[in-house]
């Protein structure tokens, strides 16, 4: 066969062209390939957002939950033993009889903690500043008087409470006045940590009043200036603070037994205390003039993008998530765990992601006993 009769015949065969059907098909479905691949990426992008944002959102809440629970742990009362007389008056008491019938522990420091509404007294929002509070004192060496600055170990006055507001006085001088800079309204873990110039925990209101050495500082029983408070935020987006001063679990099955029934520990009070150890007789004791020999504490935190969320929707006002009637009761730690899954049930209805941190802390200045 020559080449002329070969070009004939593929000359007669010809060769087909794509139709208008076929790439109306072919640019169909690469269309809808590129939909998927667009969507699949746009999703992992908002995935990898939203994981970020949590990320981060997290980091401040446990970088703050470890600066609480280590300075729990540095609380001190330097306990010494001193006279007291048949009435139970101390040495130092103005009431004193000036005839020692007994020995028994003193101390002029304070650990005071329990929900807000009580400590913080009438002034106290219970939805403004929910849950749980704490204060005592502790060798931080901290002033703001520069020829205290080598005396590392002098003492300050240190507390912990949740505050929902705005960032107004949290911002640098330059933005003060921008009204162009919308506020950011957050629930916020304060710390209160006074310079040791200003400590108030020796003066006579303090002695009587059992919370002024706090309460004035922060403004609720003194004119202060909500800047001008020794204050400091340590995690934004906490909504939930729970202190539970503790036996050991040998001791105290129950968990619960030095602050029965109403979360309150106040070093200045001879409140009685009596567990069922899980082996032995029962003990008893009081917690006059001694540090818990330790500390379960408790904190609740949402994510930025939740946080967002309600401050959109709810502005100034803070967000009820019900915890403002929570922990206010207890008898054990099962009373803590159930208004814990309420908290919980609640942030969940509202679509608010959220973590739990939750840690046991030795206090190490404690010489707890049982007499």
């Amino acid at each position: 066969m020559d080449d002329k009769q070969s070009r004939r015949r593929l000359a007669r065969k010809g060769h087909r062209a794509f139709t208008l059907i076929e790439l109306l098909v072919s640019m169909t479905l690469l269309l809808l390939l590129g939909v998927l691949v667009s969507t699949m990426v746009q999703t992992v992008s908002s995935m990898t957002r939203r994981t970020r944002d949590q990320v981060e959102s997290y980091q401040g809440a446990r970088a703050g939950f470890e600066a609480l629970t280590r300075t729990i742990s540095q609380a001190t009362l330097n306990t010494y033993w001193d006279y007291y007389d048949s009435d139970g008056k101390p040495a130092n008491d103005s009431a004193y009889s000036g005839t020692p019938a007994k020995y028994g522990r003193q101390s002029e420091l304070h650990f005071r903690s329990g929900p807000t509404k009580d400590l913080f007294g009438a002034a106290n929002d219970a939805l403004k500043r929910p849950t749980g509070a704490l204060f005592f004192q502790v060798p931080a060496g901290f002033s703001s008087n520069s020829t205290l600055d080598p005396l590392t170990n002098i003492l300050n006055a240190v507390g912990f409470f949740l505050e929902f507001g705005s960032d107004e006085n949290l911002r640098p001088d330059f933005l003060a006045g921008l009204t162009n800079i919308p506020l950011r309204y957050r629930y916020r873990l304060m710390q209160m940590q006074q310079p040791s110039e200003n400590l108030e925990i020796y003066t006579p209101d303090a002695t009587t009043a059992r919370t002024k050495w706090f309460t004035d500082p922060l403004g609720f029983t003194a004119t202060v200036a909500e800047k001008d408070r020794p204050v400091s935020v340590l995690a934004e987006n906490v909504i939930a603070l729970v202190i539970i001063p503790k036996l050991s679990s040998t001791e105290d099955p129950s968990g619960a037994a030095l602050v029965k029934t109403d979360y309150h520990y106040d070093s200045r009070s001879a409140k009685a205390f009596s567990a069922t150890p899980a082996s032995g007789g029962p003990i008893s004791g009081t917690t006059l003039h001694q540090l818990p020999p330790l500390v379960e504490a408790i904190m609740v935190v949402i994510d930025e993008s939740s946080a967002q969320r309600l401050a959109a929707a709810n502005g100034a006002n803070p967000p009820d998530f019900g915890q403002g009637d929570l922990f206010q009761t207890l008898s054990s730690s099962s009373d803590v765990d159930a208004d814990l899954a309420t908290l919980e049930r609640n942030l969940t209805a509202q679509r608010v992601n959220y973590r739990v941190y939750r840690t046991v802390v030795a206090i190490r200045g404690a010489k707890w006993s049982n007499d």
